[in-house]
């Protein structure tokens, strides 16, 4: 074990198996290297339960959740990246590009990250959690509504996700705004369902 290797709190370590087939007297004579990922998964302990024990990204990554794919399965997802302490820590583990890529892969997921800081955290795009909700018109509106940012995306994406004027109009864009802040065409405009 490296020195840089940090150990589960004894008191985290019965947070960790709450619930579970473990008996508290099994994990605290456990040895702590042998609370590993395959420890993780072969006991069904929950991600909230991970979370509980104060394991923070480093140590899952010390314990064999290599890439961001597994610290996916064993349970986190988009939600988790919302606590900024857990992204930092996450980001600088496996990098914001390799979380963008496990971490949004749905709509829901582009929901969930809809938020200032975590988009600027992983360098995100507004555009880019759009085109995540293509043919999710609610999805894409409640990235929109928890944005109220500046419309930095393409007309095209925003086509895509199926919102049209009536959704767009209810959430406080205007044909203008759409028509000059996102470049869309008259044709556009048009499948947008928008008229002047």
């Amino acid at each position: 074990m490296s020195k840089d290797f940090k150990c589960i709190d004894p008191k985290y370590r019965l947070a960790l198996v709450a619930g579970t087939k473990i008996k508290p007297v099994e994990i605290l004579k456990a040895r702590d290297s042998d609370i590993d990922v395959h420890f993780l998964i072969d006991n069904d302990i929950p991600f909230n339960n991970i979370r509980a024990a104060n394991i923070s990204p480093t140590m899952l990554h010390q314990r064999g959740c290599t890439t961001a794919d597994s610290i996916q399965n064993i349970g986190a997802d988009a939600l988790d990246l919302l606590d900024i302490s857990f992204l930092s820590d996450c980001i600088s583990v496996y990098g914001s590009a390799e979380l963008v890529k496990v971490f949004l892969r749905t709509s829901y997921d582009a929901v969930a990250l809809s938020n200032k800081l975590v988009m600027q955290m992983l360098s995100l795009s507004t555009d880019a959690l759009l085109r995540e909700c293509a043919g999710c018109p609610q999805e894409a509106a409640a990235v929109l509504v928890q944005l109220d940012a500046p419309l930095n995306f393409e007309a095209t994406t925003l086509l895509d996700t199926g919102l049209r004027a009536p959704q767009l109009s209810d959430i406080g864009y205007s044909y203008q705004q759409i028509k000059d802040t996102v470049g869309a065409s008259t044709d556009q405009m048009d499948k947008l369902q928008f008229r002047c």
